[in-house]
């Protein structure tokens, strides 16, 4: 990935960090894939991850079906310019970039996965957001 696609990444990540928050990075699998973890908390707080970790790895394929469901007909008519491209195609060309597990007092836990479009969307990246409920990820929103 180069250096303008990473700087992007971070600096959309940062909206979602305040002050009053620490943030440590580390390397771990998703779906088979060695992936940067970000973990946010409240200051002073520690947090395990692994569990959360877990549940996404055991829910890869509702995590690329909400991918497909929400973001595969709007490839087609605004961004395909014809090439035919099949959901298994689409979803293969994404690429998990990092998840960030963020920890808020007022809010709970909320996850952000960070996809590489595969220039699908000419190299937008595509955000998840979620958070856990009942340990299930339940995906909030999608988008470029």
């Amino acid at each position: 990935m180069d250096k303008f696609k990473l700087n992007e990444i971070f600096l959309e990540k940062r909206k979602y960090i305040d002050d009053d928050e620490d943030e440590y990075e580390t390397t771990d699998k998703f779906h088979n894939t060695s992936t940067r973890i970000t973990v946010t908390t409240m200051k002073g707080v520690k947090f395990d991850y692994k569990p959360y970790l877990r549940i996404l790895n055991r829910q890869t394929q509702y995590i690329y079906k909400t991918i497909i469901k929400q973001m595969y007909a709007n490839y087609k008519q605004v961004w395909a310019k014809g090439k035919p491209v099949s959901p298994q195609d689409f979803i293969g060309s994404l690429h998990i970039d990092d998840i960030t597990f963020r920890l808020d007092q007022k809010k709970g836990l909320d996850c952000i996965m960070w996809f590489n479009d595969g220039d699908l969307f000419a190299g937008h990246t595509i955000i998840v957001n979620g958070e856990f409920k009942n340990k299930k990820y339940v995906i909030d929103d999608i988008h470029i």
